[in-house]
């Protein structure tokens, strides 16, 4: 099996002075070699490669693994943005979102393939993703390194051809997955860029001094997606859904690279400008980019002997005699030395001194941007600083007394997080806690607790039936995906950590609400899913043993030891890949784009087929479809309204000519009362149903989400007021299953006749009545303005959400609506 780290292939080496934290930032001596780090991870401090252990894979690799740090080379500088988890997720990134046992591998006559129909949205995905990740960088104003090579082709590995086995199939079309990781990269790596170029635009705005270059002003710069949808022919609506991915997102942790500071292509003048604003534009953020930079053998004299890259001394990130001279003076493999942060850069953690800025930031020739943190996507807090001496532990409320268990420092991050009260779950384990002094000093303490769950487990799955084993597995392979429950889904708890000094983390349920922004704070490696109980469990802490999670099996499968890969077959839907890519990109893509659209937005619901006709005659039965529209019980009014609508409008309302006269006569007395309301309480209980809960079926458990809010037409500023439906399980209104109804009298028809239980079930009876709605697509960032520029502002997301309605299928620009006074 492949490894995420490169601590896997090796013993560990002695290391008393290497902390136990998640993310390094320091200098270190391994072995003679003298090395710095920024964020990175213990297993790789610990297990640091060489230059000729982890090269930067090459495009002709038959089965590459990108989940390692690599040396970064100017022309694949994109490696540092992979991500090190399983990005595949969301509504554009959710195309590849398979294991390599649900891989859709399909028969045809006797030849495999992957499902034709999953082969075409794979070609548009990538073809779209090549083209926007070729073209990104050259739309903005830094440097970057020109000899850029984004060859990693996932069609060269031929996915969309035929083999003779359903095992060779299977193989080849997963190595093809794992190709895409690289244009992954490249296309945040792009994204990077405009995030700057953005910001630097909105401190303009400010009249903060700007870092672009004097000869490229400003002014008269067409926007990059403007440029982009110009150049490539794409839809705007597939670059915002781009924008709303993980690709976007500076808080999923990447997988990083190692720098060589000694190689030829550092050293060179041209590559080491185009390299230098990138990693210290990383360097600067904050974002969970480890970098490592490898010094070579420990200098003997004071300085080092070749010219220290820049934007390290700008930062203070050059270790001094001082601390080489610890360093070398330290035991063991493997000596660390922290560094904290400070507003002028990096200085030793024991060291009460702020840094001085270096003098090499009066002439650096390359620009500097300021001081950009990254405003988190989700929030997120910064690690356990390295020399934090309080244990952590873990607190477990539990027959009304606080349980406290020991958790030593270890690979983790300080979570702090605003859980609201959801609907009263149960927060008490199902299995005996330890007391403190039984777990005391033990180094994993969260493996004992999930081991006596375990041990109980065992004991129910002994006494388990038949039909409850095949739920449960059933409820197995639903969390395999690694998607955030629904609303009547398994429960989610957080283990977070107190804001306190005593370390403790506390069990508390996640909030029903809250259920897909945590599966999103989490990477698979930090859940734990337990089938018997149907829970998940998420804390950081988790993360300790390296392992990614049930989702995430990029690395779980390698190959390299299967030689039955089947026999190609000739491809009767296109042609065999060349192996040579193409030095030119694409330049017309909008028929893919159209299509990777069409496969996330027109895909209206993926529930069952509905047996029942599609129209059901509203006056089949008079007396149950007054009631269904109207609310309308046939009874004795004892109270009559000034003035009652005429029978013509009555048969209007109902819809029928034909009604007895004792109907029209009640109706009448009926509408002429919610004429005259003020409120429900004006309108006769005998005749309307709102007061008696128990028979309403407004009253009764809905299976949409309905929220009412005043969207604001872009163009005209007009405001309206809609009413938002959704579907339970994507109830942030994200995507094509929502609809806009501006008449509140039309959610009521809904809800009366039962609509459902999918929102693409309610769209359908709607189009048979003729009752008008809206398809909200997606959240439109290309028409997002922000109403006012924050004082610091460092990538988008800081804009005001809005609603653009038919983006993509037809879209209209007057179709596009940002909720009012939403800032």
């Amino acid at each position: 099996m492949a490894t995420s780290s490169a601590s896997s292939s090796k013993a560990e080496p002695s290391c008393p002075t290497v902390p136990s934290t998640r993310a390094l930032t320091g200098h270190y001596r391994a072995g003679k070699n003298l090395y710095s780090v920024y964020k990175g991870s213990r297993g790789v401090v610990l297990n640091t490669p060489t230059p000729q252990e982890a090269q930067c894979p090459q495009p002709v690799a038959r089965n590459p693994d990108f989940r390692r740090p690599t040396y970064i080379t100017p022309r694949m500088p994109y490696h540092v943005f992979i991500p090190k988890y399983n990005p595949w997720h969301g509504p554009l990134l959710g195309v590849l979102d398979y294991t390599f046992e649900n891989l859709p591998i399909v028969q045809y006559g006797e030849v495999w393939s992957l499902d034709r129909d999953i082969v075409q949205g794979w070609r548009d995905f990538e073809d779209c993703l090549r083209s926007v990740g070729r073209e990104l960088p050259w739309l903005t104003s830094k440097p970057f390194p020109q000899q850029i090579e984004p060859w990693f082709i996932p069609g060269r590995s031929h996915y969309s051809l035929y083999y003779r086995t359903e095992k060779g199939a299977r193989s080849a079309v997963w190595r093809c997955r794992k190709n895409f990781l690289p244009l992954f990269g490249c296309v945040s790596m792009g994204l990077w860029f405009m995030a700057h170029e953005e910001a630097e635009e909105a401190e303009a705005a400010l009249g903060i001094a700007s870092d672009r270059r004097p000869e490229q002003p400003p002014e008269k710069q067409i926007p990059w997606r403007q440029a982009l949808t110009e150049k490539l022919n794409i839809l705007p609506s597939w670059i915002d859904a781009l924008e709303t991915s993980g690709a976007n997102d500076w808080q999923i942790p990447r997988v990083g690279a190692l720098i060589d500071l000694r190689s030829d292509e550092v050293l060179r003048s041209a590559e080491r400008t185009h390299l230098e604003w990138l990693i210290y534009s990383i360097l600067k953020s904050g974002a969970p980019i480890p970098l490592y930079f490898n010094w070579g053998p420990i200098p003997t004299s004071i300085s080092i002997s070749y010219a220290t890259p820049q934007y390290l001394q700008l930062l203070n990130l050059v270790p001094d005699s001082r601390q080489i001279d610890q360093l070398a003076g330290l035991h063991g493999d493997v000596a660390f030395s922290p560094l904290t942060r400070h507003e002028n850069g990096f200085q030793p953690a024991r060291s009460t001194a702020p840094p001085v800025p270096a003098s090499a930031a009066a002439k650096a020739d390359f620009y500097i941007p300021h001081d950009r943190r990254l405003p988190p996507a989700r929030s997120r807090a910064a690690p356990v600083p390295s020399h934090a001496a309080a244990k952590t532990q873990f607190f477990i409320p539990r027959d009304g007394k606080d349980t406290r268990l020991d958790f030593p420092p270890g690979d983790r991050e300080d979570m702090r997080l605003d859980l609201p009260p959801d609907d009263r779950e149960d927060i008490l384990l199902a299995f005996p806690l330890s007391t403190p002094a039984a777990v005391k000093g033990t180094a994993s303490v969260w493996r004992v607790i999930f081991a006596r769950r375990e041990q109980e487990n065992d004991r129910q799955s002994a006494k388990e039936s038949p039909q409850d084993k095949t739920a449960r597995m059933q409820r197995v392979d639903n969390a395999k995906r690694g998607q955030a429950p629904g609303k009547k889904g398994a429960r989610v708890y957080v283990w977070a950590k107190e804001e306190t000094d005593n370390g403790f983390y506390i069990r508390r349920p996640g909030g029903r609400n809250n259920y897909q922004s945590l599966f999103e704070n989490y990477p698979p490696s930090q859940r734990r899913y337990d089938s018997f109980h149907d829970e998940w469990d998420l804390c950081s802490a988790f993360g300790d043993d390296g392992d990614d999670g049930p989702n995430d099996q990029d690395m779980d499968f390698d190959d390299d030891g299967v030689d039955d890969y089947g026999y190609l077959e000739a491809n009767a839907d296109r042609p065999v890949v060349d192996d040579a890519p193409s030095a030119l990109p694409l330049v017309n893509v909008r028929p893919a784009s159209e299509r990777d659209l069409q496969r996330i937005y027109l895909e209206f619901g993926s529930g069952a087929q509905d047996d029942r006709p599609l129209y059901q005659p509203i006056a089949g039965d008079l007396n149950t479809a007054l009631y269904k529209r109207f609310g309308f019980l046939m009874g004795q009014s004892r109270r009559t309204p000034s003035r009652t609508v005429e029978m013509s409008v009555v048969a209007s309302l109902v819809g029928l000519q034909d009604i007895n006269a004792n109907f029209v006569n009640v109706m009448a007395t009926f509408f002429g009362q919610c004429l005259e309301a003020k409120n429900s309480d004006d309108l006769d209980e005998a005749l309307f149903d709102l007061h008696h809960r128990d028979r309403s079926p407004l009253f009764k458990p809905w299976p949409f989400v309905i929220r009412r809010e005043n969207l604001t037409n872009t163009l005209d500023q007009s405001t309206n007021v809609y009413y938002v439906i959704c579907d339970n399980d994507s109830a942030s209104c994200m995507g094509s299953e929502t609809l806009l109804l501006q008449q509140a009298a039309d959610v009521v028809e809904i809800i009366r006749q039962g609509w459902g239980p999918r929102v693409k079930d309610i769209a359908k009876n709607l189009l048979m009545r003729g009752i008008p709605f809206r398809i909200a697509v997606m959240d439109s960032i290309e028409l997002m303005r922000p109403s006012q520029v924050p004082s610091q502002v460092a990538v988008p997301g800081q804009h005001r959400r809005a609603v653009n309605v038919n983006s993509g299928l037809g879209f209209r620009p007057e179709n596009c609506f940002i909720p009012a006074g939403v800032a």
